[in-house]
């Protein structure tokens, strides 16, 4: 065949090739070979080319058997789909059983996906919760340690009271139990607070029972007034309490009220003036009653009259009320006094045998209820009704008692 016919023959096959085995009819010496090849195969007979062999009857067999295996398998597969849907029939109850069995186990496993679920989502706020639980205590924790030094202050308070008590800084004790009533005011809720409070209150408690024992020692009227005005200032810290608990004023009597306070101060110079008669006892057992009389006339004298310019100047009465319950006190208060003199007096009295002596003690005596009766105190009726009508034989008869009235008002004139 002519090269021209073959390069026709190669481009048309070419045309199906893959784009790579094209790229080798690129090269001259594949075409060339390619060209030669087409030629050698054109040019031998057509018949060579063909197949002599006939089918033979095996093959035939052969088809026949696998068409008969295949319609067996199809035999088969439809008795084994009938022997299933008769299975099926037979236990349809037991299928619709398991299949409903099935089903309520997706259900709850649904149900259990849910639960898994909700409790996963409270977890999380719960964790939130504590999260932010801890970020409050954390922030409440901080701000402690950042005022360490008031609170280590305010802990420390019930021990510089008990400083303060021991060095007589009562003032500053004064002002510390004002200042932890006010924080507990603002803070009702802390527990430290109250505990606070207590301790220092303790304190407290132990500094009004000083204070009140030194109201039965010999002190100055200044530190009297000093006494008596800690423990208004005490009173008055009481009544902000109660005001702030709201409780009703009026029904509520304050241990250190007006009332009280004047009380105590009468109650604890009573005292004292009882404990110094006593000391002087000492004379009596030695027979000097002379001198023991006389001693024991000046000492209520001076401090009976003190304690009524004391009660006057640090208890000022702005009401009738006021001005009545102090005549009462100072009443019981005189005649408690005037009690204990006559006692003395009916005791010792009758052992001084000298008329110029007895007249002499008798004329202090006078002069003693006298002075008292500056301040409304005069107790010359206790001392003659105690003295003369209610002791048998009387301890002074009246010409005596006349007799030391009378040289009382004759010193009274030449004094003026």
């Amino acid at each position: 065949m002519k090269t021209e016919d073959l390069k026709v023959l190669l481009d048309t096959l070419a045309s199906d090739l893959d784009p790579q085995d094209k790229l080798l009819l690129a090269d001259a010496n594949n075409q060339g070979e390619i060209l030669a090849f087409l030629d050698v195969m054109l040019s031998q007979d057509a018949e060579s080319l063909l197949t002599p062999a006939q089918p033979s009857s095996s093959f035939e067999a052969n088809a026949k058997n696998v068409m008969e295996e295949l319609a067996e398998l199809d035999n088969s597969q439809r008795a084994l789909e009938k022997q299933i849907k008769d299975q099926l029939l037979k236990n349809i109850d037991l299928v619709i059983e398991s299949n409903n069995e099935v089903n309520q186990y997706l259900d709850l496993f649904q149900q259990i996906d849910r639960s898994i679920y909700d409790m996963k989502g409270q977890r999380e706020d719960e964790e939130l919760k504590n999260l932010g639980n801890l970020n409050v205590e954390i922030e409440i924790s901080s701000s402690v340690l950042n005022s360490i030094d008031d609170v280590m202050d305010i802990l420390e308070l019930p021990a510089l009271t008990n400083i303060c008590i021991k060095n007589g800084h009562y003032s500053e004790c004064v002002d510390i139990s004002s200042h932890l009533r006010r924080l507990c005011i603002r803070f009702p809720h802390l527990e430290v607070m109250k505990k606070v409070e207590t301790d220092t209150q303790s304190e407290i408690t132990i500094m009004i029972n000083g204070l009140l024992k030194l109201l039965t020692t010999n002190l100055k009227q200044s530190n009297v007034v000093k006494i008596i005005n800690y423990l208004r200032r005490l009173s008055i810290t009481k009544t902000n309490f109660s005001e702030v608990n709201g409780r009703d004023l009026k029904k509520e009597t304050s241990v250190f009220s007006t009332d009280n306070l004047k009380m105590i101060f009468l109650h604890s110079r009573y005292n004292f003036i009882m404990e110094e008669l006593d000391d002087l006892k000492g004379l009596k057992d030695s027979n000097l009653h002379e001198k023991y009389l006389k001693r024991c006339i000046e000492v209520i004298r001076e401090h009976s009259f003190a304690t009524l310019m004391s009660l006057e100047t640090i208890f000022q009465e702005s009401s009738i009320d006021d001005r009545q319950l102090t005549a009462m006190l100072l009443s019981s208060y005189v005649k408690a006094i005037a009690s204990r003199l006559c006692d003395i007096l009916k005791e010792s009295l009758p052992k001084v045998s000298d008329p110029i002596s007895k007249d002499s003690l008798l004329l202090q005596t006078l002069y003693c209820s006298q002075s008292l009766g500056r301040k409304g105190c005069d107790f010359t009726v206790i001392l003659r009704k105690e003295l003369q009508n209610n002791c048998t034989p009387p301890v002074i008869s009246a010409e005596e008692w006349k007799r030391v009235v009378q040289k009382q008002q004759d010193l009274v004139r030449t004094v003026e």
